[in-house]
């Protein structure tokens, strides 16, 4: 199992979390072959003041040592007009990270701002 942990772009004196809100999730399991893919589609929100420029996948260690690729790509347009941009990830360690969670970190294109939102296309072997 997984979680999704949001974070700012911006350094502090100490780190804290921003305002990302997940508004909709949605997950799909491929086990039509011998390799098993996790599809996810979250919507996410900047709800804080500060611009948001990553969002954090955290997994127990064991599934993270397990993981043979993590994708990403950020959705643009609506509907029939909808176009994927793919996005950074890479694995990402957090000092503070609770029973040893390790971390996939998204870079977003450009930062959320204030209020924007964006939708998340993700895929994990």
């Amino acid at each position: 199992m997984f979680l999704v942990k949001t974070s700012s772009s911006y350094p502090s004196p100490s780190p804290s979390p921003s305002h990302l809100q997940i508004l909709n999730a949605e997950r799909r399991i491929d086990l039509t072959s011998h390799i098993v893919r996790v599809y996810l589609t979250l919507k996410v929100e900047n709800t804080g003041e500060a611009p948001a420029a990553e969002v954090l996948l955290a997994f127990p260690p064991t599934q993270f040592d397990r993981l043979a690729l993590v994708k990403a790509a950020g959705t643009v347009g609506k509907k029939k007009k909808k176009s994927y941009l793919p996005l950074e990830v890479h694995p990402s360690a957090r000092p503070d990270a609770p029973n040893g969670t390790k971390y996939y970190s998204i870079s977003l294109l450009k930062p959320l701002g204030k209020a924007e939102s964006i939708t998340l296309e993700i895929i994990i072997y």
